[in-house]
C-alpha cells in the first residue's frame, strides 16, 4: 500500500465496551500498518470511553457530549479525515471483528485501480459464518414487495456495481465525500447509507461491491439497547424521509401505503389465525404514521431549500 493511500479507519463507540476492545484487538489482524484510527466515542454514559482510552492510547479518541447517531458520530471523523486529507476512510461498525487482515490492502488496491469508484465495500459475515446482506437494495415500492415476501437474494460472490452497500464496513474515497457531501444526521441510524451512495452516484462515481473476506459482523449491538418497536419505525420512516429528499413524492407515498398495510395485516393475522401476540400494539400503526408525516416534512423542507438555494 502507497504511503499516499493512507487509510483513516473510523470507529463509532456508544456504551459498548466489550466489542469495541474486541474490535480494536483485531485490527492487529491487518497485513498494512498504513492506517490510523480513530475511535468517536457518542456520549457514552457508561465508563467505555475512558477504559478504551487507557487500553488504546495509540488511537485518536475524539468524545461527544451527546449520542449523534451513526451519521454524526462518523460525520466527526469524516470532517477530521477531509482536514487531514486522508484520501481513503474506512467506516467499522464497533461490533465487528476483523477475519481476513489482508481485505483492507485490497478495498485499497481496487480504490487506487478504478478511479470512478467512490466506495468500495467487502462481504461481511455473521458470527455463524454466513454472508450477511451486504448489498442493499435502492428504498422503493417495488424492493419493498420483494423484501416483504422474502424474495431479496443478491449474488453476494458477484463483484458487480451496486446501488448501495453496507455501512458497517466501507472503505470511502474522500473525493467522493467533498463531491457528494457528508452523511444526513437527520437520518440518526439505519438507511444513511444508502442515501449517501445515491448522491455518490448523482456526482458520477460508482459503488462497488467486491466479494473479498472481511469481518465478522455481531451486528445490532448498539441498537439492541434501543427499543425494538423504535428501530421498526426508524428503519421505516427513514425509508420515506430518502424517497422524498430525491423528489419520488408518489413512489414515497405508495411506499408509505404498503408499508402500513403489510404492518396492519401481520397484526390482525397474528391475532386471527395464529391467536399469538404480533410482537407490536395496533397503536404502533398511528405512530409509524407519525414517523412518516414528520419524515416527510422534514425532507420537503429540506428539498425546499435546496431548491431555493
Amino acid at each position: 500500500m502507497k504511503e499516499t493511500s493512507r487509510v483513516l479507519i473510523l470507529i463509532v463507540n456508544w456504551n459498548n465496551y466489550s466489542d469495541t476492545k474486541e474490535c480494536l484487538e483485531s485490527l492487529t489482524q491487518l497485513t498494512t500498518d498504513n492506517y490510523q484510527v480513530m475511535l468517536v466515542d457518542n456520549g457514552s454514559r457508561d465508563d467505555s470511553s475512558q477504559l478504551l482510552e487507557e487500553e488504546f492510547p495509540e488511537i485518536r479518541l475524539v468524545n461527544l457530549e451527546e449520542n449523534l447517531g451513526f451519521a454524526g458520530g462518523n460525520n466527526v471523523g469524516l470532517e477530521y479525515a477531509l482536514n487531514e486529507e486522508f484520501p481513503f476512510i474506512l467506516l467499522l461498525n464497533n461490533d465487528t471483528i476483523v477475519k481476513d487482515g489482508d481485505f483492507l490492502s485490497q478495498l485499497v488496491q481496487t480504490l487506487e485501480k478504478e478511479h470512478t469508484v467512490g466506495a468500495v465495500g467487502p462481504a461481511v459475515e455473521e458470527s455463524d459464518g454466513i454472508t450477511q446482506l451486504s448489498i442493499l437494495p435502492y428504498p422503493n415500492i417495488g424492493n419493498t414487495i420483494i423484501n416483504s415476501l422474502g424474495l431479496y437474494h443478491p449474488n453476494h460472490n458477484k463483484r458487480q456495481y451496486v446501488d448501495s452497500i453496507a455501512g458497517c464496513c466501507v472503505l470511502v474515497r474522500s473525493e467522493a465525500i467533498e463531491q457528494a457531501g457528508l452523511l444526513d444526521e437527520n437520518y440518526f441510524m439505519y438507511g444513511e447509507e444508502t442515501e449517501w451512495f445515491f448522491r455518490m452516484r448523482k456526482k458520477g462515481w460508482k459503488i462497488l461491491y467486491h466479494p473479498v473476506k472481511s469481518i465478522i459482523h455481531k451486528g445490532a449491538s448498539s441498537s439492541i439497547k434501543i427499543d425494538n418497536q423504535k428501530i421498526y419505525i426508524e428503519c421505516r420512516a427513514n425509508v420515506i424521509y430518502t424517497l422524498v429528499k430525491v423528489n419520488q413524492k408518489l413512489e414515497a407515498f405508495l411506499t408509505a401505503v404498503l408499508m402500513i398495510l403489510l404492518l396492519g395485516i401481520r397484526i390482525i393475522g397474528s391475532a386471527l389465525f395464529y391467536r399469538k401476540n404480533p410482537g407490536y400494539p395496533i397503536s404502533i400503526i398511528y405512530d409509524l404514521i407519525k414517523a412518516f408525516r414528520q419524515k416527510w416534512n422534514l425532507a420537503q423542507d429540506l428539498t425546499e431549500k435546496r431548491n431555493l438555494g
